[in-house]
């Protein structure tokens, strides 16, 4: 595939058929529709589009008298810019959109009429009311006028142009949300296109989506399109699978990343939408079997994608389902056209339903000719359509057989007609004398006024979007030409009272990559209000954490408080300097460094002073990294290993601080990891890995703490059963260990949790035919898989069951860190989508999630969870990117703060890992 995107395609291929490609654009068009089979059915649709128009209209007009010949020459000349400017019900499954024929047909039946009559006619008494203020209102678009497609915001005067993303890449498809306070958007600065958020003035850019498929919003062609949930905590988009001709429409909570799958198939990129109650959920595929051509079908489900309803299906079979629809603004009911061909002429009549998605009930509000457009208030339907004239006449129809009509006195071609958020229109139509003219129109259509009238291009020309500010104050609209393309802003308020205010010209562009625009839903542009900082808990000035960080070019030992302040670097020595840990008395810090020219084990004051080499040797003695403290629980001895020179085995020792008293713990070399000592000091477990086993396979052990009696606690074991490497406890009296392994029952994982005492004899704690992730004081983990759910089976037979990914989900991974106390931290990895994290006390009787946010990592990986002494505090180590040289990243989490509020942002410490909280005196 080449360097252009589907919805970039799409465009091109709409604005080709206008004229409006260069050169280039025209060579990377025809080098996409080359690859991409969705895209070139697309390009085939939109040119086979004109000549079967033309072939509809001479069946229509040539039954009956009429100016045949000259209609037909205006449908001619001006039938290759219809399915660019008539997008209101456009949309196919891969890119942009695709104006379905029926829709088409509703378009040029107000296209094909000449205009005869002299002014706009406004037989009404309602009073135009007074619209709201709201000068300040931001509008948020995208624009490649500085070279590549970046967001800006700009004020609805045309001041305070701001380029929001200023970034190399492609940035596009802005959406603001509901609150007015952020902005979602696409962008392919990560390699492919995925979805971001930032705040209202460029900060805090979050990446929404991640993987190898592409992710993009839906386009907003139709007035209908609006991925943000009605309370802003949920977003829609679509996936492309790599290697696929269809996508996937998903709905992910904003918060914590839990994504729903609502569909799959060749889905239309426009008519997506949450109903106004955030319930349900619309969106349109196209059921054709093979495209083209197109066969639009509305499609309905549950906000949490359960129970889809195919409006096709509740509708006679002798309809043709339209892919326009909208739903009703007081409740969560759609609305949506059907078409049928009436004999003997074959005559278009449109059918308006109201489906109520909560008791699937279908009613026929109205059967009308040719409808345009309706309106539905108090079950008074209204009808804008256009009749087989001399002139072009749109006219309204009352239940009561009244109406009101639009009559232009030119010949034009009417484009696109928008519905407003309070049911007022706007109707734009590009005439022969070279104008292009905006109408205004209140919802019944009792009142009408021309806007403004601009002149175009002679020759290519067309109101392509039209876009409605919240309050009905403003509209957005472009026109194209051959050689420009233009966006505009008019002040309807202004307009109305006096048509000969002009617009304001937003962007003017030989080659804009432009999309359709998003105005603020607020009334100021006041929308970054800052939220009340948390402030640190009392503990966090008092929580000290020591870690390593190369932050300033070299791994340096630095100490900071749980809140980020007072950040101090200990060691500032240009050697390497790592692996910090704190004595039980908290006024020593043991490291690791290379600055004698080979890695030894030193010591140091909490503030960095007396800095001593308790270990001069050539075999690289250094600490084991998985969070075990090296120090005896009486602060006099320090665990390490020593590896033989060029090879990975190494044996253990023990050594008092004062350099003395070196005790050999391993005879034989080996792969010795996660050594601890007995909560009382007598003993030492740690895990061997014999590699001469195939598969590698780990064995516990345990030896006192002078380096005799060493017993192997997993070697009577039953046939099946292996240790599950890490996961080993002290008893609180370090008299004995419990442990889990894995065997398998019935074709399936299972667990046993083991008590082994020091002398290698086992006493079975429990057996359970799943997976057991973790075992504490007679209650049981289970994880279930793939997508995981942790259920706590109680000693009293109670339980409790989290989901931590929805079943949809791939589990990649699960970490977690018990706390002294026995609380639990986890982090589970759903879809590579980043981690989540929760808390739980010990038994699963209460559980929180800790961040609403999403933390990105590498391979799965996140590591290093230590808990503070009073587990108030975590922190924590990820890998934030694909590329094998960033370093790690190291997070700090109040969470008593974050069990309250989600929301809040963990202390972010960039190229800093290996974490050390400071004991409590």
């Amino acid at each position: 595939m080449n360097q252009i995107s589907h919805k970039q395609a799409i465009k091109w291929i709409h604005r080709r058929l206008d004229g409006l490609l260069t050169k280039k654009q025209h060579s990377l068009l025809d080098e996409h529709l080359y690859s991409c089979d969705s895209c070139r059915a697309y390009a085939a649709e939109m040119d086979w589009l004109p000549a079967q128009l033309q072939n509809k209209f001479h069946a229509r007009w040539d039954e009956k008298p009429g100016p045949s010949s000259k209609i037909m020459q205006q449908i001619t000349e001006k039938a290759r810019n219809i399915p660019m400017t008539n997008r209101i019900s456009s949309g196919i499954k891969l890119s942009a959109g695709a104006v379905t024929l029926i829709v088409l047909a509703f378009a040029i039946n107000f296209a094909v009429s000449q205009l005869r009559n002299s002014s706009v006619t406004a037989t009404g008494t309602e009073t135009v009311n007074t619209l709201q203020q709201a000068e300040d209102r931001l509008l948020a678009f995208a624009s490649d006028q500085t070279g590549n497609s970046e967001i800006y915001t700009m004020r609805a005067d045309g001041s305070g142009l701001t380029n929001l993303t200023n970034d190399p890449a492609y940035d596009g498809s802005p959406f603001w949300s509901p609150d007015g306070k952020r902005i979602a958007f696409e962008s392919d600065r990560s390699g492919i296109s995925q979805i971001y958020l930032m705040d209202a003035d460029s900060s805090n850019v979050i990446q929404l989506t991640t993987g190898e498929a592409a992710h993009y919003l839906p386009m907003n062609i139709d007035g209908i399109t609006y991925p943000w949930s009605p309370d802003g905590s949920k977003i829609l988009f679509l996936e492309d699978d790599p290697g696929e001709q269809v996508w996937t429409l998903i709905s992910q909570n904003i918060k914590d990343g839990d994504k729903i799958f609502l569909a799959t198939g060749q889905l239309y990129y426009n008519g997506v939408s949450w109903s106004p109650d955030g319930n349900y959920i619309g969106y349109i595929l196209d059921a054709s079997p093979d495209s083209p051509p197109l066969d639009p079908d509305i499609h309905i489900t549950d906000a949490n994608g359960n129970n889809p309803r195919d409006l096709k299906k509740v509708v006679p079979h002798t309809e043709q389902l339209d892919s326009r629809y909208r739903w009703s603004s007081d409740r969560g009911s759609i609305i949506f056209t059907t078409t049928r061909s009436d004999p003997p002429h074959a005559t278009l009549v449109t059918i308006v339903y109201e489906y109520e998605p909560s008791s699937d009930t279908l009613l026929q509000k109205d059967n009308l000719k040719e409808m345009g457009d309706w309106e539905d208030s108090q079950h008074l339907v209204t009808e804008f359509r256009s009749f087989e004239s001399s002139g072009l006449i749109s006219v309204w129809q009352y239940p009561d057989g009244k109406g009101n009509l639009l009559d232009v006195d030119t010949q034009c071609l009417e484009l696109n007609i928008k519905r407003s958020p309070l049911g007022n229109l706007a109707i734009a139509a590009y005439c022969r004398d070279n104008q292009f003219r905006l109408y205004w129109a209140n919802t019944d259509g009792s009142m009408i006024k021309q806007l403004l009238s601009l002149p175009v291009d002679a020759t290519v020309g067309s109101p392509a979007n039209i876009v409605w500010s919240p309050d009905d104050r403003y509209i957005t609209f472009d026109l194209a030409s051959s050689n420009q393309f233009n966006v505009y802003i008019v002040d309807t308020e202004k307009a109305l009272s006096d048509p000969s205010t002009q617009p304001v010209q937003v962007l003017s562009s030989e080659d804009t990559d432009y999309s359709m625009p998003s105005w603020q839903p607020v009334m100021n542009n006041k929308v970054a209000e800052e939220e009340p900082t948390p402030q640190p808990s009392p503990q966090a000035k008092s929580r000290l954490l020591a870690f390593a960080s190369t932050q300033n070019g070299d791994s340096d030992i630095y100490t900071m408080h749980a809140d980020g302040s007072e950040l101090t670097n200990l060691t500032n020595d240009p050697a390497y300097d790592g692996n910090p840990f704190w004595s039980p008395d908290g006024n020593r810090i043991a490291f690791q460094s290379d600055r004698s020219g080979s890695t030894q084990i030193y010591l140091m004051d909490a503030d960095g002073s007396n800095i001593s080499q308790l270990t001069n040797e050539d075999s690289n003695p250094q600490f084991d990294i998985n969070g075990n403290t090296p120090w005896s629980p009486d602060g006099r001895r320090l665990i390490f290993s020593q590896f033989s020179n060029g090879e990975r085995k190494s044996k253990l020792y023990s050594m008092d601080v004062d350099r003395t008293n070196k005790i050999t713990l391993t005879n034989e070399p080996g792969e010795y990891v996660w050594p601890s000592w007995s909560p009382n000091g007598e003993y030492i477990a740690f895990i061997s890995y014999e590699s001469q086993e195939r598969p590698i396979v780990p064995h516990l052990f345990v030896v006192d703490k002078n380096g005799n009696g060493l017993v192997e606690l997993t070697g009577s074991l039953p046939m099946g059963e292996s240790f599950s490497a890490g996961n080993y406890y002290w008893s609180k009296d370090g008299t004995s260990i419990f442990f889990m392994v894995d065997r398998n029952e019935n074709q399936g994982p299972a667990s046993t949790v083991y008590e082994a005492n020091l002398d290698g004899s086992l006493n079975v704690i429990t057996r359970a035919s799943k997976p057991i992730l973790d075992w504490w004081n007679g209650t049981v983990l289970e994880s279930e898989t793939p997508a995981p759910a942790l259920t706590w089976l109680r000693s009293d037979g109670s339980q409790a069951t989290l989901d931590l990914c929805r079943s949809t989900d791939q589990a990649l991974n699960i970490a977690y860190k018990r706390s002294y106390n026995g609380n639990l931290v986890f982090g589970a990895n759903c879809s590579a989508s980043g981690w989540i994290l929760y808390w739980a006390n010990p038994d699963g009787t209460a559980t929180s999630k800790l961040m609403d946010s999403l933390i990105p990592v590498r391979n799965d990986i996140l590591f290093n969870i230590t808990w503070s002494p009073d587990d108030h505090f975590i922190a924590f180590v990820s890998l934030d990117s694909d590329s094998s040289n960033v370093p790690n990243t190291l997070y700090v989490l109040d969470v008593e703060q974050a069990r309250n509020d989600p929301s809040i942002q963990p202390l972010k410490m960039e190229t800093s890992s290996n974490p050390s909280w400071r004991p409590i005196p």
